[in-house]
């Protein structure tokens, strides 16, 4: 496959014609610091069935993760036999049922062989506005002027709730159509949109100038005003030279302020450069003609690097990447090329530095590490494609690179290597490239427009199990996009600080298990090194039966293999109570974990007594006037645990009493449930005289007969009442 753009000879390759269902391969992780993760998940199903349309050529999405667009520019109108006429496709997100699906088909006005329709295209951050180019230049415009090359824009529907709405305008017409201004322009070559959609960039990368210097390369400025485009500025290189191929890339902040053009070839050398242009003061219609761009070069520019293939910038317009896909380090063997490599420049105050080169981890010559880059709007996240990569011995497989940001500005981690799901020939996986901040499905879409997709391709989905595919089972480039589920989770709250053994705990936070499964049952919940069972939950919540004897640590390990570590109180739990059915004042022996910082317990909101604690055991009193029956709480920092049984306090009963005996002598009571006594109560002659046993037990009140009692009856005073014995004692 050729990238269709630049033509370039040493980026020209031959596809293998493999005809094999794609497996999941098991990279390994170079080194502790990133991870190598495999996809097979193909999300956006290609309607065509054509086997060389190289559906995936550009895919764009939406910064908010629910509109995207991918193109395939090789596609052929099979209703009228154009070949190579070019499609694009709006596929749209549903959380409904978490999966994409194909909401409208884009085509060019005109029926022209060879149009490749698609080889650029770019969505909006709010998924709003779709911009697609087009261009060779053996195609003639229909009017019959000459002019080869076109970009369409589209306005993507919206309802009133600011959701797209495609029901009534499938397939939509373009807004615009522009179109270039003389045979040999490439106009359409490389596009954008700036994020407010007020602002479009078109790259004609072989544009003469209206002069014989070939490929001088220029780039144009439109302003939308109420869905009118108007061309407002035409920006040609500082360097009017031959084969400068100036319009290659191009790339525009959020507001359009800031506009970058690569200009990869750089006359004969290919050593390659950029130019920045800011906006003037008064707009861009106010300067028909800018020459007066900030030229950006690499540290270490050299021959054939093609600084500028490729470029991206954050949404603020304060962080460039620029992409040098033909880089060969100093010393490489003969023969051994394009290795690639990538620059990270920061915007201070309008200054340019570069602040890091990056090559790739593993990197080897023919990688072509660069020849794409993306970076997330809000600049979270960023990614480099290098799709002619060997892997398994296979050439052209391709890989592409995730970057967080490092600590210094415009600097970058490498966070992982994204590889395609199988190693067959000729992929090239990391031909175009989108980033997004969405803690949805994963933020990281890969093209591979040289995939030999089929049916079951997906069948053994390991990041996420989406269904999007190319839809054909040819035997060559038709085409796919890999979604990767990269985000790792991350932590907001608990239901409760001190849950523990047996009981359910949730989990708030964000990026908890990935859209296709839809209960969390694949994401994994380890206390220590317990793991955790009955895991549930979505997204942004995750529901846990904490495991016995867990430490005060929580891990989450989501299927795309991230993982968060969260500190946490683990607090008592009550796995059994000794009996179920006592009285008042007898004690109750509590077995579970982590019962050692409980500081008190309750029983129906009745404050018991606590009378040794450990880790796994707990004794209570029962209190005086307990009301029957109820649940024992356990209240450690201000969080509680209730046992799930339920103690009923039963009815004192006095068995019997000594038949005789005299003041002074003590006495034991027996019966059942009277640890609660108070009281024992006497006749005497003027009435009754109580006295205060000496102790007591759940069957046993010993007490001290008083001066003044006589014979008769005796009764204990307990939270349920008095209870009289049923004999009498004899008293001398």
């Amino acid at each position: 496959m050729v990238k269709i753009s630049s033509l370039k000879n040493y980026l020209s390759r031959t596809l293998s014609i493999i005809v094999a269902a794609v497996s999941v391969i098991a990279f390994t992780s170079i080194t502790s610091v990133y991870a190598a993760s495999t996809a097979s998940s193909l999300p956006f199903p290609d309607p065509s069935s054509q086997t060389t349309n190289e559906f995936g050529y550009v895919v764009s999405l939406s910064q908010n993760g629910n509109t995207a667009v991918v193109t395939a520019p090789m596609q052929d109108d099979t209703t009228d036999g154009v070949t190579a006429e070019g499609a694009a496709y709006i596929y749209q997100f549903s959380s409904l049922n978490n999966s994409w699906s194909e909401v409208a088909q884009l085509n060019p006005s005109q029926l022209l062989p060879n149009y490749y329709f698609g080889n650029s295209a770019y969505i909006t951050p709010d998924g709003t506005k779709v911009i697609v180019g087009a261009f060779n230049p053996q195609a003639a415009e229909p009017t019959g002027n000459g002019q080869p090359g076109a970009a369409y824009i589209y306005n993507v529907p919206q309802d009133n709730g600011g959701n797209p709405d495609w029901t009534s305008s499938s397939p939509i017409q373009p807004t615009s159509s522009l179109y270039g201004v003389s045979p040999q322009d490439n106009f359409g070559s490389s596009v954008t949109l700036s994020a407010n959609g007020s602002t479009a960039v078109v790259g004609a990368d072989t544009n003469q100038d209206g002069t014989s210097t070939p490929s001088i390369g220029s780039a144009y400025i439109y302003n939308n005003n109420n869905n009118v485009w108007t061309l407002s500025s035409t920006i040609y290189p500082q360097a009017l030279s031959a084969n400068n191929e100036f319009g290659t890339s191009v790339a525009s902040s959020s507001n359009g302020s800031t506009v970058m053009v690569g200009v990869p070839e750089q006359g004969s050398s290919s050593q390659g450069y950029v130019e920045i242009y800011n906006e003037p003061t008064n707009g861009w219609s106010s300067s028909p003609t800018v020459t007066n761009g900030t030229v950006l070069h690499a540290s270490d520019g050299a021959i054939n690097n093609l600084f500028g293939e490729s470029i991206a910038i954050s949404g603020d317009g304060s962080t460039a990447i620029i992409g040098s896909p033909g880089y060969t380090p100093k010393g490489s063997p003969n023969g051994d090329y394009s290795y690639g490599s990538a620059y990270s420049f920061n915007n201070s105050s309008g200054s340019w530095t570069q602040t890091q080169e990056l090559v790739a981890p593993d990197n080897g010559p023919f990688y072509n590490y660069g020849l794409s880059v993306a970076i997330a709007q809000d600049g979270s996240s960023m990614l480099v494609g290098a799709p002619s990569q060997t892997v398994g011995g296979n050439t052209n497989v391709g890989e592409a690179y995730q970057y967080t940001p490092g600590a210094s500005p415009g600097t970058w981690n490498i966070i992982n290597q994204l590889f395609p799901s199988s190693d067959n020939q000729g992929q090239d996986f990391g031909w175009s490239l989108s980033v997004v901040n969405s803690p949805i499905y994963g933020n990281s879409f890969v093209g591979a427009p040289g995939i030999n997709a089929t049916p079951s391709s997906d069948a053994k989905a390991l990041i996420s199990q989406s269904s999007i595919k190319a839809n054909d089972s040819g035997t060559s480039s038709g085409g796919g996009v890999y979604q990767f589920d990269t985000l790792a989770p991350t932590f907001t709250s608990f239901s409760d600080q001190y849950v523990g053994a047996g009981q359910q705990l949730t989990i708030s936070g964000g990026h908890l298990c990935p859209s296709y499964d839809q209960t969390c049952s694949a994401t994994q919940v380890y206390f220590g090194t317990k793991l955790a069972t009955n895991v549930q939950g979505s997204d942004n919540y995750l529901t846990v039966t904490v495991p016995a004897g867990a430490p005060n640590k929580i891990k989450i390990v989501t299927p795309n293999g991230k993982t968060a570590s969260i500190p946490y109180n683990v607090g008592p739990s009550i796995t059994s109570l000794s009996t179920t059915l006592a009285g008042e004042g007898d004690t109750v022996v509590i077995k579970g974990q982590n019962l050692a910082n409980v500081t008190s317990a309750t029983f129906n909101n009745e404050a018991m007594t606590i009378v040794k604690n450990s880790s796994t055991s707990l004794s209570v009193v029962l209190p005086l006037d307990a009301t029957s029956p109820g649940n024992i709480t356990l209240i450690a920092n201000g969080d509680s645990v209730t046992s799930s049984q339920q103690v009923t306090i039963g009815t004192p009963t006095i068995s019997s009493i000594p038949a005789q005996s005299s003041v002074g002598k003590k006495i034991a009571i027996k019966g059942s449930y009277i640890g609660g006594t108070s009281q024992v109560i006497f006749n005497s002659a003027s009435g009754t005289v109580a006295a205060q046993p000496s102790s007591v037990s759940s069957s046993t009140v010993d007490v001290t007969i008083p001066t003044g009692a006589v014979s008769g009856p005796i009764t204990v005073v307990t939270g349920f009442g008095n209870i009289s014995s049923n004999t009498t004692i004899n008293i001398k």
